[in-house]
C-alpha cells in the first residue's frame, strides 16, 4: 500500500537559464588587489570566474566562498556570488551578498548602484536609498542615478521629492522620451494618475506623431472614468493611421481592456498579416492577448485559427509554434497540448522549451510510458538539465525501472549543487525510491536530510510518518509528525488519513476510524487508498460486512489492488 507523493515540479524549471544573466557591474570594476595577498586569492577568483562563464555555477560558488575565507575584506567574491544567486532565484541571499560587497567598497559607485537597484526591485525601498544616495554623492549630476532615486521616491509615495528630482532632469533636457515613459509607468503603478497625465501631455508636445503617447493618455482617461475622452483618442488613432500596425495593436489592446472581445477580434488577422509589424512584436502581442484568460476561454476557436496563421509565417520557429499549445493548456485542453508539443519536437531541431513543457504535462497526466519515452532522450541530449533528470527518474520509478531512477537522481543531485530547494526535492524523490525498493533505512535517512533543509515541510513530515507506520517503526515519532501536519492543515484528506493510519498501527482503532472516515468525507473522489485503509480498520473492529464494502469499492476504483480479494474473502467467511 504505497501512498502517492505530491512532487515539487515547479522548482526544476527555475534554474534552466543559469549563467545567462545580464550584469550591471563587471568584476573588472571592483578592486581585486591586496598587497599582502599570496596569489592564491587571485588564482581561485580567476578559476571561479571561468567556471561561472562556462555555466558550472556550483563549482564557481565553492571557489568564491574559498576566496571570502582567504580575504573577507575584498568585495569581488561577494559580488560574484550575488550575481549567481540572483540567477538561481535566491534573491534574499543574493541581496545579502550584494550588501556585503557594497559595504566593503563604499567608494565603488557601480556596486552602490547595483545594490541599491537590487534592494529597490525587492521592495526594500528604505534600504535601497542608502546605497543610491551614496552613489549620488560620488556623482551628483548623474542623470541615471537621479532617475533611479526619483523612482524610489515615487514607489515610496513621496511625490514631492520625486517630482522635484525628475522635473529638474526634464527641464535640463537630461531625460529622454524612454525615461519619461518609464516615469509615467511608475506614476501609474503608484496610482498617481493626475501626475502621469501631466507627464504624458509633455511627451505628446515633444513628439506629437508618437501614437503610443496618445494611447497612454487614453488609458489614463479610462482609468479616471473619462471613457468618452478615451474612446475619442482611440478613434482618432485608427482614423489617422488605419494601416499602421502599432495603431492596430494599440486599438485592439484598448478594446480588450474594455472586455469588448468581439470588436477586438476584428483587428487580429490584419495585425498578424501586417508585414510592417516585426515577428517579435507579433509574438509579444499574442502573449499579451493570451494573458487574458476570459478572452481566451471565450474565443479559443478563433484564436486557434489566428495562431495557425502566425505559424505559417514563421515555420520552424519554436517560440511561435509553442503559443498554440500554451493556449490549449490555459483552457484545459491538455491532451491537445501534448499532441501539439509532440509535433513541434518531431519537426523542430533543438526544441528544448517544447520538450520541457511536454515532459511536465505528461507527468501531470501520469502518462508514464510516454513520459519515459520523451524524458529519456531529453535527459541525454540536455544533460545539464536537472528537469530532464528528475522527470526521467520519475517515469523510471513509476515503471519500476529502479536502477535507472536511482542513477538519474544521483545525477540530479550533482546538478542541484548548493541550491537547497533543488536538493530538498531530489532528496524527497530519493526517499520515495528507496522506500519502493524496501530500503527503509536509506529512505528514512534521505527524509532526515530533507528535513534538515526544510524542517517544517508538511509533505515530507507526512510521508515520513506514513513510511514509519507502514513499517511499524518508531510509531511515537510517526504520531508526533502526523499530529503536527494535521494541526497545520486540518482539511487535508491525505494528511488526516496518515494520522489515522498511524493510530491504526498503534491499535487505537476507534480514533483511527474517526480520522480516516473524516479523510474520506474530505476526499473529492473517494480515494481508493483511503477506502482500503478504512476497510482494514473496520476489519480489526470486527465489522466485517462494512469492511467488505470498503474493500470492494477500493478494488473497483483501483484494479491493481488484487490483494484485497483475499481480505474480501476473509470478511465473507466471518
Amino acid at each position: 500500500m504505497m501512498k502517492e507523493r505530491i512532487l515539487f515540479i515547479g522548482v526544476f524549471v527555475l534554474l534552466i537559464t543559469a549563467g545567462c544573466s545580464q550584469t550591471i557591474v563587471k568584476s573588472s570594476s571592483i578592486n581585486t588587489s591586496n598587497g599582502d595577498s599570496s596569489g592564491k586569492y587571485e588564482y581561485l577568483l580567476s578559476e571561479a570566474l571561468r567556471q561561472k562563464y562556462i555555466g558550472s555555477m556550483s563549482d564557481a560558488m565553492v571557489l568564491l566562498e574559498e576566496c571570502i575565507k582567504i580575504s573577507p575584506e575584498r568585495a569581488v567574491a561577494y559580488f560574484e556570488l550575488a550575481q549567481i544567486l540572483a540567477v538561481q532565484g535566491e534573491i534574499k541571499k543574493s541581496i545579502d551578498f550584494a550588501v556585503e560587497a557594497a559595504d566593503r567598497e563604499k567608494e565603488n559607485i557601480w556596486l552602490q548602484i547595483y545594490c541599491g537597484g537590487a534592494l529597490a526591485n525587492n521592495g526594500s525601498l528604505d534600504s535601497s536609498l542608502i546605497f543610491i544616495e551614496r552613489a549620488l554623492k560620488m556623482s551628483p549630476e548623474d542623470p541615471d542615478i537621479k532617475t533611479m532615486l526619483g523612482k524610489v521616491y515615487l514607489e515610496q509615495g513621496d511625490i514631492e521629492k520625486a517630482e522635484k528630482i525628475l522635473r529638474d532632469l526634464k527641464e535640463k533636457g537630461l531625460l529622454g522620451e524612454n525615461e519619461m515613459m518609464n516615469i509615467v509607468s511608475a506614476l501609474l503603478a503608484a496610482e498617481y494618475n493626475d501626475e502621469a497625465e501631466s507627464w504624458v501631455k509633455n511627451l505628446i508636445i515633444i513628439n506629437s506623431e508618437e501614437v503610443r503617447y496618445k494611447a497612454m493618455l487614453a488609458d489614463i482617461y479610462r482609468q479616471k472614468g473619462l471613457t468618452g475622452k478615451a474612446d475619442s483618442i482611440y478613434s482618432s488613432i485608427i482614423r489617422n493611421n488605419p494601416e499602421d500596425g502599432e495603431s492596430q495593436m494599440l486599438a485592439m489592446s484598448y478594446v480588450i481592456e474594455k472586455k469588448d472581445y468581439k470588436n477586438a477580434l476584428s483587428f487580429l488577422s490584419a495585425i498578424l498579416l501586417n508585414d510592417q509589424i516585426s515577428r517579435d512584436r507579433k509574438v509579444e502581442f499574442m502573449r499579451f492577448i493570451l494573458s487574458d484568460t476570459l478572452f481566451v476561454n471565450q474565443e479559443k476557436s478563433i484564436l486557434d485559427l489566428n495562431l495557425r496563421v502566425l505559424e505559417a509565417q514563421y515555420r520552424g520557429d519554436e517560440e511561435v509554434l509553442s503559443l498554440r499549445p500554451e493556449m490549449y493548456v490555459m483552457v484545459g485542453m491538455n491532451n491537445e497540448a501534448i499532441e501539439r508539443y509532440k509535433e513541434i519536437i518531431d519537426s523542430t531541431e533543438n526544441a528544448f522549451f517544447s520538450g520541457q513543457q511536454l515532459i511536465v504535462l505528461l507527468a501531470e497526466g501520469k502518462r508514464y510510458d510516454e513520459l519515459y519515452a520523451i524524458a529519456r532522450p531529453f535527459a541525454t541530449n540536455y544533460n545539464k538539465s536537472i528537469l530532464g533528470k528528475v522527470y526521467y527518474a520519475l517515469s523510471a520509478m513509476e515503471l519500476k525501472k529502479y536502477d535507472i531512477a536511482e542513477d538519474e537522481l544521483k545525477k540530479a543531485m550533482i546538478l542541484a549543487g548548493n541550491n537547497d530547494e533543488l536538493k530538498f526535492n531530489v532528496l524527497s524523490m530519493q526517499a520515495d525510491l528507496a522506500y519502493r525498493k524496501k530500503e527503509f533505512v536509506n529512505s528514512f535517512s534521505y527524509l532526515e536530510e530533507a528535513l534538515k533543509i526544510k524542517p517544517e515541510d508538511n509533505g515530507t513530515l507526512n510521508n515520513y510518518a506514513y513510511y514509519l507506520a507502514e513499517n511499524n517503526t518508531d510509531l511515537k515519532k510517526a504520531l508526533t509528525m502526523a499530529e503536527k501536519v494535521v494541526k497545520s492543515e486540518p482539511d487535508n484528506a491525505t494528511f488526516i488519513d496518515t494520522y489515522g493510519w498511524v493510530l491504526f498501527k498503534m491499535g487505537k482503532y476507534r480514533k483511527a476510524y474517526n480520522s480516516i472516515n473524516s479523510s474520506i468525507s474530505l476526499s473529492k473522489e473517494r480515494d481508493p487508498e483511503l477506502l482500503e485503509h478504512l476497510g482494514y480498520v473496520l476489519q480489526r473492529m470486527k465489522k466485517f460486512n462494512e469492511a467488505k464494502i470498503y474493500f470492494e469499492e477500493a478494488l473497483r476504483k483501483d484494479k491493481s489492488k488484487e490483494y484485497l480479494k483475499i481480505e474480501i474473502e476473509k470478511c465473507s467467511i466471518k
